[in-house]
């Protein structure tokens, strides 16, 4: 029986999105800021103002933003609402119908540019529109430091004693397969929604289903946070089990909700889809050849 091997796979991811993320954080926040105004100022001006046209790609996003926010929709559309910005209480004084559509058209060519060049627009998942390369750009792009460094955490944990199991080339395929599948999961529960998609967590979950199957009884050191400072070593069935119907539970209740309280979160059904695709496949990917039977911490 030979030694366990080095995840080099597992390494080399967590190296790849912490560069990506290192490289590309602060021009995607600069893009996201510039892109989100323009998209804020478009979806007042086709509030309140119905009979204007809209460029396809903005015609796109607002009925996107119509079907999957129709609350904070119809609040755009109350004309006694406070004025979102300086532009916004300009063009509430302009009544000439020409010159509306003049600032619709001139916000519609700004969009049309802002979203060609996006990183975000062009990497991220959008389940309203997904485009097939992002089912897995969108796995190595991240909202912040926490975030990465969160999802890095994970894989580094979870993701080496998966990797000696299947191998080094299987474990590449099942990572960035689950990943793709989370995603998919996550489109079926939210086809219509334009909110942007990203981070590694579920192919992460991918991972997490796979350890959970081949080790359940290796445990895990876990913080109690009701009880500062404590840890305490559980089974890794019991730990990922409960992250599992967490996020479940968090799923179904955001998947009913009536109200929405705003447009950003967790895509929990791709932890969902992350994590049963990995359970379910790990053991059709197969165990590779000469392996250590022993799950290391």
């Amino acid at each position: 029986m030979s030694a366990r091997r080095w995840p080099i796979v597992t390494l080399a991811l967590i190296l790849v999105n912490l560069v990506i993320f290192a490289a590309s954080h602060r021009t995607v926040d600069q893009q996201d800021s510039q892109l989100w105004k323009v998209r804020e100022h478009i979806l007042i001006l086709a509030a309140t103002h119905p009979s204007l046209v809209l460029t396809p790609k903005a015609k796109e996003f607002v009925t996107g933003f119509q079907n999957e926010f129709s609350d904070d929709w119809a609040g755009m559309q109350n004309p006694n609402s406070d004025a979102a910005d300086e532009w916004d209480a300009r063009t509430r004084l302009i009544e000439d119908s020409a010159e509306l559509q003049e600032e619709m058209d001139s916000l519609g060519d700004q969009y049309s540019q802002l979203t060609a060049s996006s990183i975000t627009e062009r990497y991220a998942f959008i389940p309203a529109h997904p485009r097939p390369i992002t089912y897995i750009t969108s796995t190595f792009l991240h909202v912040n430091w926490w975030h990465v460094i969160g999802n890095m955490w994970f894989l580094y944990i979870f993701g080496d004693n998966v990797e000696d199991y299947l191998g080094h080339f299987k474990y590449l395929v099942f990572y960035l397969l689950t990943g793709l599948i989370a995603m998919g999961t996550q489109v079926l529960v939210n086809l219509h929604s334009p909110i942007p998609t990203v981070g590694a967590s579920g192919a992460i979950a991918g991972v997490l289903g796979a350890y959970f199957v081949l080790y359940p009884r290796a445990r895990v050191l876990t913080w109690i946070f009701e009880l500062i400072f404590v840890f305490i070593w559980i089974p890794a069935w019991i730990w990922l089990g409960l992250w599992f119907v967490g996020n479940f539970l968090s799923g179904t209740e955001t998947a009913l909700a009536v109200h929405k309280q705003n447009m950003g979160g967790v895509a929990f059904w791709a932890h969902v889809g992350g994590f049963v695709s990995g359970a379910l496949l790990v053991k059709l990917f197969g165990e590779r050849s000469q392996r250590s039977p022993y799950a290391y911490q």
